[in-house]
């Protein structure tokens, strides 16, 4: 391959990357809102309809936010390739929820409640403690990643489009370091929208349709292989390409939609 074909060939893979970053941004706030969802609406069951459910689910949800963004955050920094934390912890969100569903079912066994008897108020704070922190700890942990690869691929120096060799290097060695922080800034900002979007939509979408043609555990995997999806192409297109993972994440995704769309859960 000569130079200006290698020149041309790299702008096109780093678009491609940038396009599943996006994407799965979005994801990352569809799954999230539909999760958070269907725990509100689990314990609300589990509570038998107390209003101290919707504030225990939210408050326990938003704690494990903060513990996963605060993990995340440390080691985001000193990742090297924060698209293999978001390919293991997107998917991982709707196995750890369909996991706390099950347990949302049975709560009141492992509670030890009598059918038809209200959850006493230290019971229902054990009931959130337990099962709404993991998935939101994962949620929490994968925005940081998101976020430090936006801005790695942001403060990435595109290759010189020219042959002379070294005008396009001389050029960006001369960029002052302030543009860069901007266009990271910049790419921040978007992954947040990207993500607040992807929240919109995923509200929505449960809202009007998934809750009247989906189980909550059909739900779970159809999230859990939209994200798969995603992270499989932002592998497969990121440098350098991680094909392994990104075929294991594709059958993982393939599996997911079978489960769901086949009714086999719920």
């Amino acid at each position: 391959m000569t130079s200006a074909a290698q020149h041309a060939a790299a702008p096109s893979s780093l678009r491609h990357s940038r396009l599943w970053l996006a994407v799965l941004a979005a994801v990352c706030g569809f799954q999230a809102m539909a999760v958070q969802t269907l725990f509100l609406r689990e314990a609300v069951v589990l509570m038998s309809g107390s209003e101290l459910a919707w504030g225990m689910a939210l408050g326990a949800w938003l704690l494990g936010i903060a513990i996963g963004g605060g993990i995340g955050g440390r080691l985001a920094t000193r990742s090297c390739c924060p698209q293999i934390w978001l390919s293991l912890l997107l998917p991982a969100v709707s196995i750890a929820a369909c996991i706390s569903l099950w347990a949302f079912r049975g709560g009141r066994g492992w509670l030890s409640v009598p059918p038809g008897e209200l959850l006493p108020l230290t019971k229902m704070l054990v009931a959130a403690a337990v099962l709404v922190p993991p998935a939101s700890i994962l949620v929490g942990l994968a925005f940081p990643f998101l976020c430090a690869a936006a801005g790695g691929q942001a403060s990435r120096p595109s290759p010189p489009l020219n042959t002379g060799g070294m005008g396009g290097v001389l050029e960006e060695a001369s960029r002052p370091p302030s543009e860069t922080s901007a266009s990271a800034s910049s790419a921040l900002g978007r992954i947040y929208a990207l993500e607040s979007a992807g929240s919109l939509l995923g509200g929505a979408w449960l809202s009007f349709w998934a809750v009247d043609h989906l189980g909550p555990a059909q739900t779970l995997l159809l999230c859990g292989a939209l994200a798969a999806a995603a992270s499989a192409a932002l592998l497969h297109t990121a440098k350098p390409r991680i094909t392994s993972a990104s075929w294991l994440l594709a059958t993982f995704s393939l599996a997911a939609r079978v489960l769901s769309l086949a009714g086999m859960t719920g």
